[in-house]
């Protein structure tokens, strides 16, 4: 749990962003699945970033965020929290 979670905030972020990169991204039963069609399903454009999957979503793929070649306003990761520092890095 998220100590001081501020909806307001999350909501505010979630009102301006257009493109948010999924990394972890899967189209297999799961609850990055569940998201990235729900993202999707709501008008967001959605990048979705793993270092094997060439195509998510019917969507292009990125091995790395740092592949990517335009602004992202929000990254969504999925992964073990083992790993989430060095994606944030």
């Amino acid at each position: 749990m998220v100590d001081n979670f501020d909806t307001a905030r999350v909501r505010d972020i979630l009102s301006r962003a257009v493109t948010i990169a999924v990394i972890g991204a899967k189209d297999k039963p799961g609850p990055a699945d569940d998201v990235g069609r729900y993202l999707i399903d709501r008008g967001f454009r959605v990048i979705p970033v793993h270092p094997a999957r060439r195509d998510v979503w019917g969507l292009k793929t990125y091995a790395r965020l740092a592949d990517i070649e335009e602004a992202v306003d929000v990254v969504d990761v999925f992964r073990a929290a083992a790993h989430c520092p060095d994606h944030a890095r």
